[in-house]
């Protein structure tokens, strides 16, 4: 069974996709893979507080913010936890030296990180190789496209990317649920 469960901010998504994952690793390994990078204080804290949160249910913490696809071979046969594909897009599309890049690597974005159509590719790419590792996986993502704000050109990139990223991340998974404000939603 593969899951994505996506919510804005603070909507409880998170627990909800431990919850899920719980339910269906029964006693085998459960990983959790972690995409947020521990590069600022509200950072630390919020990664703080997502691990105070995991404690005591069995799940192993990998900390990974780039380059999923390095994880294949680890993740085989677990089940798996990704918090999210959000995270991992910006990491790819906003790192000064994203994870595997080539060797000619020509930073985007105002110098940093990876063009938008590469950035997408390698999210989708890395995490669409761990869902099919898995024996069952929950994928987390952010809903951030009903604000109806203007934003600058990059911002509406990434927001764009996400899109697309979700798009075809949720064409792989067996269930789309939309947590808001704590309550599950499935999306058919």
């Amino acid at each position: 069974m593969k899951v994505l469960v996506t919510g804005g901010a603070a909507s409880g998504k998170s627990e909800y996709a431990e919850k899920v994952l719980l339910s269906l690793a029964g006693s085998g390994e459960k990983l959790y893979i972690a995409c947020m990078r521990n590069d600022s204080e509200a950072a630390k804290k919020r990664i703080a507080r997502h691990r105070a949160l995991r404690e005591g249910k069995g799940f192993v913490t990998i900390e990974k913010d780039t380059g999923l696809g390095d994880l294949t071979e680890r993740v085989r046969g677990t089940s798996l936890l990704i918090e999210g594909a959000g995270m991992l897009l910006s990491n790819e599309m906003f790192s000064p030296n994203p994870a595997g890049a080539p060797e000619n690597f020509s930073p985007a974005a105002g110098g940093q990180g990876l063009s938008v159509k590469t950035a997408v590719e390698r999210t989708v790419s890395g995490i669409s190789t761990l869902l099919q590792a898995a024996d069952q996986a929950v994928l987390v993502t952010d809903e951030i496209f009903s604000d109806g704000r203007d934003y600058d050109e990059l911002t509406m990139a990434y927001i764009r990317a996400l899109g697309e990223v979700n798009r075809r991340l949720a064409a792989l998974c067996d269930r789309r649920v939309e947590v808001v404000y704590s309550y599950p939603v499935e999306i058919f």
